[in-house]
């Protein structure tokens, strides 16, 4: 019969510190993937950009119809719905079906809203400025006029610049505010260029954790795919890029 080995002392408690590093391995993994992951963006099913305090989304006909109670409720961690850019007209005669509705409703619910008109290249630029006047009534405390510009049609790249150039210096008139241009961060780039500076500029450039540092913008709609609740199917985030004193101030005055 063969001797029985006398076994360590040591070795329970190396096994025992074998599966505590096990542990805490583990531990720290999951800790890695809650990071990367948060529970907290849940919520609105997207990443929010890091660095910004104020949130918001744009809308038009194809949220259709808002329960705006659920909307002003949601919450991503901190954050929350601070603002939404509403969809008002189109072209010389088209306005979007549910601008009012939606106008009246941001309204009611405090949440600050802007309306925005969509420009159609190869529409006067005064008819569909005076478009835009006929249904948009801005207030103190509303977000400037909005002009969205994604297409150049049959014009020329300085063409569209005139035209451009010549809706927003009506609205500017108009409203004694200067409008926000909204442009997609690479039609801004290679066709508008940089004579609208001095515009508030509205960015879209989508699925990135930041923009180009030579790129100035104010607000940047980063993505296209998020939910909020009150609203069935995907909706466009934007961040403001500045402080809440910043935000305030560009607001119309009384």
């Amino acid at each position: 019969m063969p001797l029985k080995r006398r076994i360590s002392p040591l070795i329970p408690i190396l096994i025992a510190l074998l599966l505590l590093a096990l542990v805490s391995q583990t531990e720290i993994g999951s800790m890695s993937c809650r990071k990367i992951i948060p529970a907290k963006f849940r919520t609105f099913k997207i990443h929010l950009p890091y660095g910004y305090e104020i949130h918001g989304i744009d809308i038009s006909r194809y949220q259709g119809d808002i329960d705006w109670q659920k909307l002003v409720s949601a919450r991503q961690g901190n954050r929350k719905i601070s603002f939404v850019f509403i969809k008002a007209t189109q072209g010389a005669n088209r306005i979007d079906p549910y601008f009012r509705t939606n106008w009246q409703q941001a309204h009611q619910h405090q949440v600050i809203r802007g309306a925005y008109h969509y420009f159609e290249p190869h529409v006067r630029p005064d008819l569909q400025a005076q478009q835009f006047f006929q249904h948009v009534q801005l207030k103190p405390g509303d977000l400037p006029p909005v002009l969205d510009v994604e297409e150049i049609g049959k014009n020329s790249k300085q063409q569209l610049r005139q035209k451009v150039k010549a809706w927003l210096l009506l609205a500017e008139k108009k409203y004694q505010v200067k409008p926000i241009l909204y442009v997609p961060a690479r039609f801004y780039k290679d066709i508008l260029g940089a004579q609208f500076q001095d515009y508030p500029i509205w960015v879209a450039h989508y699925y990135k954790y930041k923009l180009p540092e030579t790129l100035a913008w104010t607000f940047w709609q980063h993505s296209d795919k998020g939910q909020v609740p009150g609203i069935q199917g995907p909706v466009d985030f934007n961040v403001f890029r500045g402080s809440s004193a910043e935000f305030q101030a560009l607001r119309i005055k009384p």
